[in-house]
């Protein structure tokens, strides 16, 4: 039963610690994860996770190790806003894979991407076709931004002329 109280108060502080240190960390969607960032993530639930069930690992020496994690991410991301070149380092660059409607193989053999994954990103995008694609450039997240040939593009009211229609809060304002 002791032992069931024991892991109880560990886990209960372990989840406490690393709410508290991811508070610190900052918000970051999900779609804008770096895969560092992905792999910062399962280190510090690792960190966490052994302080609840590895009894020979003393609570203190958890919250330390957790608390020098999320110091060193704080800086590494610091380092990331304030030099360009780090930022490259860490996050890398995006890579054009597209570029006026031609595939860039040397690109794609560089970012270990096959066609196959080429084609699944840009069915994510709603392109079907790679002929509709003027430029496609994988982000350092690994989505896919993709600009269409302009024949491709969807028309838009400013296209066509068309005043935009007033939201229902102008509406009411108005009345």
């Amino acid at each position: 039963m002791g032992s069931i109280v024991e892991i109880s108060i560990r886990a209960t502080i372990g989840f406490c610690v690393l709410l508290f240190l991811t508070r610190i960390l900052g918000k970051k969607q999900m779609g804008q994860l770096t895969i560092f960032t992905y792999i910062n993530g399962i280190a510090l639930g690792n960190i966490a996770g052994n302080m609840v069930v590895d009894k020979d690992i003393s609570i203190i020496d958890s919250i330390t190790g957790l608390t020098v994690w999320v110091l060193l991410t704080i800086i590494v991301e610091v380092l990331s806003l304030k030099s360009a070149k780090a930022r490259t380092i860490l996050d890398g660059e995006p890579a054009i894979v597209i570029k006026k409607g031609k595939i860039m193989y040397d690109v794609l053999t560089s970012q270990r991407l096959n066609i196959d994954d080429l084609t699944m990103l840009l069915r994510t995008n709603n392109v079907f076709s790679i002929k509709d694609v003027e430029y496609a450039i994988l982000e350092p997240n690994g989505q896919l931004s993709v600009l269409k040939k302009p024949e491709i593009e969807q028309v838009t009211k400013k296209d066509l002329n068309l005043p935009p229609r007033t939201s229902c809060i102008s509406r009411l304002k108005l009345s």
